[in-house]
């Protein structure tokens, strides 16, 4: 879209101010067939095993649109693995965005009358988001892009258990 919106800038600019803009007009259009695979190498939750996947060495700073395009990859194939690098990454961040939650959770804690025992307060609270999260939790155990994060998931599963065994 933003090579369109350049292309047509450019266009523009030629006709009004003859400026010589063939040269970079044919730049974007050489440039346009890669958008898609840039697009797809670019997205979030690529990470090295989705570059062995591809049957290549996963990037580092000399890599240019030019070394990618050079190493000659399947639009296809890398299009499915990014697809799959995406997902995984969702659930990734679901993860670490449940755990986090639990950070800013303030834990009220009073002592009980005159027992020499205390309680738990606003316990709705916590309730609340331990059902969010084990529901969440549960859904994850059936994704088919929680490979990675299997053990990470079971072990947060098992937490959420204690934790509402506890409560």
């Amino acid at each position: 879209q933003e090579t369109t919106a350049i292309e047509r800038a450019l266009k523009k600019c030629q006709k009004k101010m003859a400026i010589p803009s063939e040269k970079v007009l044919g730049q974007i259009d050489a440039f346009k067939p890669k958008v898609p695979l840039v697009v797809a190498l670019r997205r979030s939750g690529m990470r090295d095993r989705h570059w062995q996947q591809l049957g290549v060495s996963p990037p580092d700073d000399s890599y240019t649109l030019d070394t990618v395009a050079g190493l000659g990859l399947d639009e296809t194939l890398v299009d499915k693995i990014s697809d799959i690098a995406s997902k995984e990454f969702a659930v990734e961040s679901s993860l670490k965005t449940m755990e986090e939650a639990w950070n800013i959770v303030p834990l009220q804690i009073e002592k009980y009358k005159e027992t020499g025992t205390s309680v738990l307060k606003g316990i709705d609270d916590y309730a609340t988001l331990l059902d969010e999260q084990i529901t969440t939790t549960q859904a994850m155990t059936f994704s088919a892009f929680k490979g990675p994060f299997a053990d990470d998931i079971e072990t947060w599963n098992s937490t959420l258990q204690v934790v509402s065994e506890v409560l």
